[in-house]
C-alpha cells in the first residue's frame, strides 16, 4: 500500500476532495469534485458534489480539490453524464449509510434540466452542512445562469423544494444551510438578474439568524454583507428591500429584528431619498421597537431613528431632533417637546419626512391636558401652511384630523377651540389638494402597464416572470 500524503492522512468528514467515479452503471473513471461523508480505516465514503451519488474510495486515491471553480471537471451542463446511483447490492448498502450519504434518486424519465437541478437540490437539502453545500450551491447558481434560466426558480420548483425540505424535521438544519449557501451563490455568481428571487429567500435569511444551530446562523450571517453590497450602488433597490425589512422586524427572534434594523441603518447612507419617502411607515415601527424587551433591538431602533432624522432636511426642526427622539421614546417628555416646538416660527417647507417625525408627537399631544392640546394644534396649523406637496402630508391626515376634531370637541376653552378650528381648516385644505394633485405612479400601476407590454409583445408570462415584473415595478416606483 502506498503511503498517504499529508492531505490524504488529514481527510475527515466534510473535507472537499476529488475522486474517480468507478462504481455503478456508466462509471467513466473520470475525476469529479466530491465531499467526504465518513472515514473508516483506509477507506472513505464520498458524495459527488452536485449529483448526490456516493461510493467508497481508498484514501490513497483521493486528490486535493482543484483551485479552480468547483466541479470544473464536470460542468453543470454535462450533468446528465455525471455519476448515477450505483446499481450493485454493495453500492446500495453504501448508499444507505448515515449522515445523508444516500445517493440521489435518479429517474431516467425526468428530462433535463429538471434531472440536473434535482441532483443539485438533493445535495443542498439532504447532505450534512459542509463543503458539499458550497460546491452544489455554486453549481446550481451557474446552471441557472448559463443553462436553465431564471424561470427555473418556479418552473423547476427550486424555491418550493427548499421550503418542503426545511419543513421536514429530518432535514431542517441541513436544508437551511443549503438554502443560505444557494442564496450566497446567487449573489456572487448571478447577481442583479437574480434579485427578484433573492428577495423571496431573504426573509429566510433573517429567520435563520435566530436559530439555535450554529451552522445555520453562520450561513445566514454570511449572506448579509454580500446582498447589501450587491444592492447598495442602486438606491431604488431599497424599495423592495425595505418591504422585506418590515417583515423581518415582526419576527419573533430578536436576532432577526436586530439585523434587519442594522440593514435599515445602512440604507440611510446608500438610499437617503428612498428612506425619506418611507419615513411615514418607518417612524412608527422604530418607535415601537425602542420599547423592545431585548436591549440590542431597542438600541438598534434608537440608532436607526437617529440616522433617519439626519436626512430630514428642515432647519426649523434640526435643533429639536434630540428632544423629538426623546419624546418618541418616552411619553413623559411629550409635553416639554411640544412646548418647545410651539414657540418656534416655522419658515421652511415641510416635507413628508419632517411630518413623519412630528405627527406621532402631535397625536400624543392631543391626548394631553388643555394647554398642550392648544400648542399641538398651533404646531399643526403652522406646519400645514408650509406643505408644498399635499400628497406627502396625506398619509397623516386620517389620524391627525380626527385627533384635532376630538380635541376641539372635548374642551370648553374658546381659545383652544379656535386654534383647533384653524388647524382643522388647514388640514382639510391639504386633503382636498391631495385629491386633485397629480399622483406619482404606484407600483401596482407600473406593474399593470408593464404587463400590457408583455402581452402585446407575446412574451411568456408565468410565475417567475410576474415575480420579476413585481420587483421591477417596485424599483421603478
Amino acid at each position: 500500500m502506498q503511503p498517504l500524503t499529508a492531505f490524504q492522512a488529514g481527510v475527515k468528514a466534510n473535507t472537499a476532495v476529488r475522486a474517480k467515479w468507478t462504481v455503478g452503471q456508466g462509471a467513466d473513471g473520470k475525476i469529479y469534485d466530491a465531499v467526504v461523508q465518513s472515514v473508516a480505516g483506509d477507506q472513505c465514503l464520498v458524495t459527488f458534489a452536485g449529483y448526490g451519488n456516493s461510493q467508497k474510495v481508498a484514501l490513497s486515491d483521493l486528490l486535493e480539490p482543484s483551485a479552480a471553480a468547483p466541479a470544473a471537471a464536470a460542468p453543470a451542463a454535462a450533468a446528465a453524464a455525471a455519476p448515477k446511483a450505483a446499481a450493485t447490492p454493495a453500492a446500495k448498502k453504501d448508499a444507505a449509510a448515515p449522515a445523508a450519504a444516500a445517493a440521489a434518486p435518479v429517474d431516467e424519465n425526468v428530462p433535463s434540466p429538471q434531472k440536473e437541478i434535482n441532483a443539485f437540490l438533493f445535495t443542498l437539502t439532504s447532505a450534512p452542512a459542509g463543503d458539499s453545500h458550497k460546491v452544489a450551491a455554486k453549481e446550481l447558481a451557474l446552471f441557472i445562469k448559463n443553462t436553465a434560466g431564471l424561470r427555473a426558480f418556479y418552473k423547476n420548483k427550486i424555491l418550493s423544494t427548499f421550503t418542503e425540505a426545511i419543513a421536514d424535521k429530518k432535514k431542517t438544519n441541513g436544508a437551511r444551510v443549503g438554502q443560505m449557501e444557494f442564496f450566497l451563490a446567487l449573489v456572487q455568481n448571478v447577481g442583479q438578474p437574480a434579485e427578484p428571487f433573492l428577495m423571496e429567500i431573504l426573509p429566510s435569511v433573517f429567520e435563520n439568524l435566530g436559530e439555535k444551530d450554529k451552522a445555520v446562523v453562520s450561513a445566514a450571517e454570511s449572506c448579509l454583507t454580500p446582498i447589501k453590497e450587491l444592492l447598495a450602488p442602486r438606491p431604488n433597490t431599497a424599495v423592495p428591500l425595505i418591504n422585506v425589512i418590515y417583515e423581518a422586524v415582526k419576527m419573533i427572534k430578536w436576532q432577526s429584528k436586530h439585523q434587519a434594523l442594522e440593514l435599515l441603518i445602512s440604507l440611510v447612507a446608500s438610499a437617503p431619498i428612498q428612506i425619506a419617502h418611507a419615513m411615514p411607515d418607518i417612524v412608527p415601527i422604530l418607535t415601537d421597537l425602542m420599547w423592545d424587551t431585548k436591549q440590542q433591538v431597542a438600541d438598534s431602533a434608537l440608532a436607526c431613528l437617529t440616522a433617519c432624522c439626519d436626512i430630514v432636511q428642515n432647519k426649523d426642526l434640526t435643533p429639536f431632533i434630540p428632544a423629538l427622539i426623546k419624546a418618541l421614546k418616552d411619553p413623559k417628555e411629550v409635553a416639554e417637546c411640544i412646548h418647545q416646538l410651539a414657540s418656534t416660527t416655522f419658515v421652511q417647507t415641510v416635507s413628508g419626512a419632517a411630518l413623519a417625525l412630528v405627527a406621532p408627537l402631535l397625536l400624543r399631544g392631543f391626548r394631553e391636558h388643555t394647554s398642550i392640546r392648544r400648542q399641538a394644534a398651533k404646531i399643526a396649523n403652522n406646519m400645514s401652511k408650509l406643505v408644498d406637496n399635499p400628497s406627502e402630508a396625506a398619509p397623516f391626515l386620517p389620524k391627525l384630523m380626527p385627533a384635532v376634531e376630538l380635541a376641539s370637541n372635548e374642551t370648553s376653552d374658546p381659545e383652544v377651540r379656535d386654534v383647533c378650528t384653524k388647524a382643522l381648516a388647514q388640514l382639510e385644505r391639504i386633503r382636498l389638494a391631495a385629491e386633485t394633485e397629480k399622483k406619482t405612479a404606484t407600483s401596482a400601476a407600473i406593474f399593470e402597464e408593464l404587463s400590457k407590454h408583455a402581452v402585446a409583445n407575446k412574451l411568456e408570462v408565468d410565475e417567475a416572470f410576474n415575480k420579476a415584473l413585481t420587483y421591477c415595478s417596485q424599483v421603478l416606483k
